[in-house]
């Protein structure tokens, strides 16, 4: 494309488009709208297309370029949330249990477990922040709550 037509082509097309892309991305309108120009400019045939077709052409590409992002945001999100811990309340949700039943089955456990579940459970805290409390890495939390989850388990089962 010449670059004198490049500023005309810009002027008349981008705020449009722009406008558009919004639709599909509020944040990134503008860069997805700046890189399909940029994808015109490459193209050695886009300066022989008839202005409705550069048009054309623009929008279609920006559309793609803009699902394309999409796609990326969506598949990084997916893996973020699959790489994230469960949360830590959550284990004791499954189980059904009652802060009375947690509450009174307590004292039947390990002190080192009784420390997690108190401080996880009934205090609210995170892994990270309970471990701290205790200069434990998290994971030794999780894993005494999880040793904890099955001994109240088995524990509620005898009661039954």
């Amino acid at each position: 494309m010449s670059r004198t037509d490049f500023p005309t082509l810009y002027a008349g097309f981008f705020p449009t488009l722009q406008r558009y892309l919004h639709a599909f991305s509020p944040l990134y309108s503008e860069d997805i709208a700046q890189e399909a120009f940029l994808k015109a400019m490459e193209q050695p045939d886009f300066e022989a297309l008839l202005p409705p077709q550069q048009k054309a052409w623009l929008y279609k590409t920006a559309r793609r370029l803009a699902i394309d992002r999409l796609r990326r945001a969506r598949r990084e999100e997916e893996l973020l949330q699959s790489m994230a811990p469960p949360p830590e309340s959550t284990v004791m949700d499954d189980m059904k249990l009652s802060f009375a039943d947690v509450a009174r089955l307590l004292p039947q456990l390990s002190m080192e477990q009784q420390q997690a579940v108190s401080l996880v459970f009934l205090g609210g805290l995170t892994s990270a922040e309970a471990g701290r409390q205790l200069s434990v890495p998290a994971a030794t939390i999780r894993t005494r709550l999880r040793a904890a989850v099955i001994r109240l388990r088995r524990l509620l089962q005898t009661e039954i």
